[in-house]
């Protein structure tokens, strides 16, 4: 691991641990490197987000929040968005088309093991 990134992973994993559960009177937001970003709210939550340029325009895709995400999980992530950005792809479109892929799959793998019609299992699915 380069030296930089050492450093900023240490400093970023000690602020994350030193802002767990800790309330404050404002939103704080600390960079991590490449766009991750971590908003400690006043609530004492902890979440990850990404931020990033699409067209020109500034916009930013939510990771999840510590310690379901650890901070790794949450390099992993902004890693994989990167890759979408240089494949000239957005990665809010992509993690809708995943989302949706993934919801595809369980409508499918429910049906096979339940014998429900797929609307069924979709509408299901849809809360409906």
């Amino acid at each position: 691991m380069h030296i930089l990134s050492w450093s900023v992973h240490i400093a970023c994993r000690y602020k994350i641990k030193k802002g767990s559960c800790k309330k404050r009177d404002r939103i704080k937001v600390i960079s991590d490197a490449h766009g991750l970003n971590v908003r400690l709210s006043t609530s004492g939550s902890i979440t990850f987000f990404y931020r990033y340029r699409w067209n020109g325009n500034a916009a930013q895709l939510t990771i999840g929040d510590y310690p379901t995400i650890s901070l790794s999980h949450a390099r992993e992530r902004r890693q994989y968005f990167r890759s979408w950005l240089t494949e000239g792809l957005d990665p809010r479109r992509q993690m809708v088309l995943e989302k949706k892929k993934k919801t595809e799959a369980l409508t499918v793998k429910e049906h096979t093991t339940t014998g429900r019609s797929f609307s069924t299992v979709r509408n299901l699915g849809q809360g409906h």
